[in-house]
């Protein structure tokens, strides 16, 4: 196997084994919750794949570096609240998306910025690799390039708050244990599809708009 491929693979297999990695620094996870988040994790990476079109481009490092920046963060929170205060918010009655976002922001404030910031590195990452003039023209990129970075992280952040809202819900349907770890996990999921709906909402955008030259594949901003 080739330098790149092996790297592409390793990209793969790391984010698939994500959920069950992150979750390890809150406690076991399951058999059945692994299996799950990694199959869902490996789904939504097809579907940036899909719309995408390369195996390894900047979603994928967008999402490499938002999971360690998640990973992180969560080592922040579990030092400054305490695994019991971690523990009580998934034991918590589920309420409304708004109240979950809130407790959300008030337990685990470090893990949600420090995976915005991860994501947000995407963009001095590309720069420098692109080494971009300064150029009306190339100012318009960056932009284009910064404004499309943040609607994903938005839509990331967002999917990582549905995954936890949305955990209860299937651990009752499959009876399956619900606690800390499998919440990391459902947040893991939530924000690799955030990526991917945000792509496939960026594609269809620009198909309609039809704003690409003739002949030209469909492209992102980054």
């Amino acid at each position: 196997m080739t330098g790149p491929s092996s790297l592409r693979l390793a990209a793969w297999l790391l984010l698939a084994a994500s959920p069950a990695l992150l979750s390890m620094e809150v406690g076991p996870l399951s058999v059945s919750w692994a299996a799950a988040g990694g199959g869902l994790v490996l789904l939504g990476l097809g579907a940036i794949r899909l719309t995408r079109g390369r195996w390894l481009s900047a979603p994928f490092l967008m999402l490499l570096l938002s999971t360690a920046g998640m990973a992180a963060g969560l080592l922040i929170d579990g030092h400054l609240q305490g695994r019991e205060t971690l523990s009580g918010l998934c034991l918590s009655v589920p309420g409304s998306f708004h109240a979950n976002l809130l407790r959300h922001w008030d337990i685990l404030r470090a893990t949600h910025l420090a995976m915005l910031a991860g994501g947000m590195g995407t963009v001095a990452a590309i720069e420098a690799r692109h080494h971009l003039a300064s150029s009306v023209r190339c100012r318009k990129a960056v932009c284009g390039r910064m404004g499309f970075n943040l609607m994903c992280n938005g839509a990331m952040l967002g999917g990582m708050l549905l995954g936890s809202w949305l955990g209860p819900a299937l651990a009752s349907r499959f009876q399956w244990a619900w606690g800390m770890p499998s919440m990391i996990s459902m947040m893991v999921v939530g924000m690799v599809w955030g990526m991917a709906g945000s792509m496939s909402l960026y594609r269809l955008a620009y198909a309609l708009l039809d704003a690409r030259p003739a002949g030209r594949p469909l492209r992102g901003p980054i």
